[in-house]
């Protein structure tokens, strides 16, 4: 059972059963929004139990060189389409990246589809 509500309200979302009677579900791992601590709770079985909203990661240097790629790539494009809106050169050479990148896929389709022909 999931059941996202605020406190004193009807469920935003119901994924399964509602129990109004805020009794333990006897399986373990069923999850409920406790709208009176606004908090989710995971069943133990015997009670439920507040899962923490604090969720830490442990990353390889992969990880961090892939996310550090990402964070970069996305101001390039960011500044690329601010630019874009302002000047009109900008905006064309985009437009003119953009269609040979879908010509490329198509061209790529086909070629994959002759292969396996």
């Amino acid at each position: 059972m999931i059941r996202l509500s605020p406190a004193g309200q009807i469920p935003l979302f119901d994924f399964g059963p509602i129990d109004n009677r805020y009794s333990l579900p006897s399986i373990s791992g069923a999850i409920q929004w406790n709208g009176n601590n606004r908090c989710f709770e995971v069943s133990t079985g015997s009670g439920w139990q507040k899962i923490e909203m604090d969720v830490s990661l442990n990353t390889t240097s992969e990880v961090t060189l892939i996310l550090t790629w990402a964070k970069k790539k996305i101001h390039e494009e960011t500044e690329l389409s601010e630019l874009a809106e302002s000047n009109a050169t900008i905006k064309d050479l985009l437009n003119t990246i953009k269609d040979a990148q879908q010509k490329i896929k198509i061209v790529q389709t086909l070629i994959k589809a002759e292969v396996k022909v």
